[in-house]
This record gives C-alpha cells, sequence and structure tokens, in this order.
C-alpha cells in the first residue's frame, strides 16, 4: 500500500513538473511570438520610414527640377528680351546711321548730281592711288591735282567681276579738251600715280576714249597693234557704259553711248577684271551713275559689228570678225 501511495505521489509529481515545464515552454513561445511581432513592427516601421523617405527624395527631387526649370525658362525668356532689345537697339543705330549718312551725302553733293542709290548699288570702293589728291563724294571723283593738269588719275573700281553679267556706267564733267577713257583691266592690275591706263599697263587693259578709239596692247610704243575705229566719240554729259558678260562663251565687253551700243566690242577677256575710269583735267570729275548686276546680257549686236580679241594685236584693216 505503501509502494502505491509512493508511486501515486511520484506519477503527481511527474504531472505538475511537465505541466510546469508546458507552461514554461508556452510562455517562451508566447516570449519568441512577441520577439517575432516587435521585430516585424521593427521592420515595419523601417519599411514605412523607407518608404517615407523615398517619397520625400522624388518630391525633393520634383521640385528640384522643376525648380531649375523655371530658373531655365527664365533665364531663356531674359536671354530673348535682352537679344530682342538689341536687335532693336542694332535696327536704330543703323537708321540712324542711314539718316546720318543720306543728311551729308544731300550736303556733299549738288542736288543735279544726286542719283538713286540701286543705280549704283554694287560699287563698294573706288581705288584711290597713294598720293592722288582727287576727291571722292558718294559716287563722284573730282579732280584736284594739285592746281594743274598735269596728274593723271586712273581709278579701278570694286568689286572685282569674275561671274555673271554686270553693268557699269559712268557721266564725265568739267573734261573737254582733254583726252578721257573708261575700259576694263585685269583684276590683278594696280596704277600708281600718274599711271596712264596705256603705256606699260596697256597689255592689262581695253580703253575706249572719249574720241571714239577702242585700243588694247601698247599701240604707243609698238605699230603692231593699233586703236580700233569706228565706236561713236563721246562728251561730257552723256551716260557712257560697259557691259561685262561672263556667263558667254567667249567671255565678252560691250559698249555704248546713251544706251545705244557700239560696233566694236571685246571678246575672250580675262576671268577677273575689274572697271576703270581715267581723267586728268583739273577740276573734272565722273560720276558713276550705274553699277549692277544683270539677269542676262542686253546687247543684242549692231550692223557692221566687229569683235576685237583681248591679248592679240589689233588691225583696222582686217575683215575677220575675231583678230
Amino acid at each position: 500500500m505503501y509502494i502505491r501511495q509512493h508511486n501515486s505521489k511520484s506519477k503527481s509529481i511527474q504531472l505538475e513538473s511537465d505541466e510546469k515545464l508546458r507552461i514554461a515552454e508556452e510562455r517562451a513561445r508566447l516570449a519568441e511570438e512577441r520577439i517575432r511581432q516587435g521585430e516585424e513592427k521593427t521592420r515595419a516601421a523601417e519599411e514605412r520610414a523607407r518608404v517615407s523617405e523615398e517619397q520625400t527624395r522624388i518630391s525633393t527631387q520634383k521640385e528640384r527640377e522643376k525648380a531649375d526649370q523655371e530658373q531655365a525658362r527664365v533665364a531663356e525668356e531674359q536671354t530673348r528680351i535682352y537679344a530682342q532689345k538689341e536687335r532693336e537697339k542694332a535696327d536704330q543705330e543703323q537708321a540712324r546711321l542711314a539718316q546720318e549718312r543720306a543728311r551729308v551725302a544731300a550736303k556733299q553733293v549738288p542736288k543735279q548730281s544726286q542719283i538713286p542709290a540701286s543705280l549704283y548699288s554694287a560699287l563698294q570702293e573706288m581705288n584711290i592711288p597713294e598720293g592722288d589728291k582727287g576727291r571722292v563724294e558718294g559716287s563722284t571723283l573730282i579732280c584736284q591735282n594739285g592746281g594743274s593738269d598735269n596728274e593723271c588719275h586712273t581709278i579701278t573700281m570694286d568689286p572685282i567681276i569674275n561671274d555673271g553679267v554686270a553693268r557699269f556706267e559712268v557721266v564725265f564733267n568739267g573734261h573737254e579738251g582733254e583726252e578721257f577713257s573708261l575700259g576694263i583691266v585685269e583684276a590683278s592690275q594696280v596704277f600708281k600715280l600718274n599711271d596712264l591706263p596705256n603705256g606699260m599697263n596697256g597689255n592689262c587693259s581695253a580703253r575706249y576714249s572719249n574720241i571714239g578709239e577702242l585700243a588694247h596692247r601698247v599701240y604707243c610704243i609698238t605699230k603692231d597693234s593699233t586703236p580700233i575705229n569706228g565706236n561713236s566719240p563721246f562728251n561730257c554729259g552723256q551716260k557712257i557704259s560697259i557691259e561685262i558678260d561672263m556667263t558667254s562663251n567667249p567671255r565678252k565687253c560691250v559698249f555704248f553711248v546713251n544706251g545705244l551700243e557700239q560696233k566694236n566690242s571685246v571678246v575672250n577677256i580675262p576671268k577677273a577684271i575689274r572697271f576703270y575710269v581715267f581723267v586728268r583735267k583739273l577740276n573734272s570729275s565722273f560720276q558713276v551713275t550705274r553699277f549692277e548686276r544683270l539677269q542676262s546680257s542686253s546687247a543684242r549686236g549692231v550692223p557692221g559689228s566687229k569683235q576685237w580679241e583681248w591679248g592679240k594685236n589689233w588691225k583696222q584693216k582686217s575683215q575677220c570678225s575675231i583678230q
């Protein structure tokens, strides 16, 4: 009986111990569950914080980009406004300069010698030899000569003509009793003070003088090349023109007096030329009344026309059309 009581007591103690162990395990499990839940909450909090931080970063970046775009827009607008103001200032300055040039030109050029700007819009510059006392007023050159008729003025014109069709027109004034001329020269030719367009420069020029002669090469030194007659003489006050056609084959140079085409012309002219004008009488002048580009040549040929070839000797007695 003692043994049964002892076994019963032992069994009870074992059951109690097992229950305590179970309770302890349950408590440990619950503690681990609480820890797990706490870690889960911590992770959730960290994730919310991360998401919030990312949203803040994105929002900040968008705001920064928006601010940068606004700054760029403002800078672009300021640049546009500045450029517009500068253009307006430049336009105003150009208008002022144009008015000033017109005012000065009106004072310098007698009213009867004024010409529309469109007639000589291609004229860039008159090339005046160093030491030449000639005075340029607008499109007019007036001979000064230091008070004498001894100085010669051979004036070339810019731009150089090397393509297309161009027409050059001059009116001479106050040059009665002296020879004067106009023509073309090779673009590389440079005239010094008192150089004549013939003389040592004759090989590089074709010259139409007021007595109606057309000349080339150094005819004052050799008789192998002589002046050509047949073009009209011309006087002061008449409009004398040269038309260059670089598009024709051969290239050609035709002369006009008061719009009338002349018989004698020059062909196979150089690939690049300048127009020139020669005067020498004290206080005489010439005015460029036209220097323009044309769409096509106005030369049509006239009865008795003859063409004379650049670089060859010219003799009037020849009957060939190209000498």
